[in-house]
């Protein structure tokens, strides 16, 4: 499974690294399960989640660290 984020379809300038990665991460996994059929793709994009990676005044949709957990085990 590859963990990845919106920030892989939303590039940012104030943290292009971060962007790059995950951007690296979507198509690493696309790619993997094309050269194996046999490997089911699951690619999680989470979206803003309030960690101390989200800086910034005025944030907007961000979920507690709690509801997105909760999110991911239940879907």
């Amino acid at each position: 499974m590859g963990i990845s984020s919106v920030g892989a379809f939303m590039p940012s300038p104030s943290a292009p690294a971060y962007h790059a990665l995950k951007a690296f991460v979507s198509h690493n996994m696309k790619s993997i399960q094309k050269k194996n059929n046999r490997i089911l793709e699951t690619d999680v994009r989470c979206g803003f989640i309030n960690t101390a990676m989200a800086k910034g005044e005025r944030l907007f949709w961000v979920a507690p660290v709690t509801k997105a957990a909760e999110k991911f085990i239940k879907e």
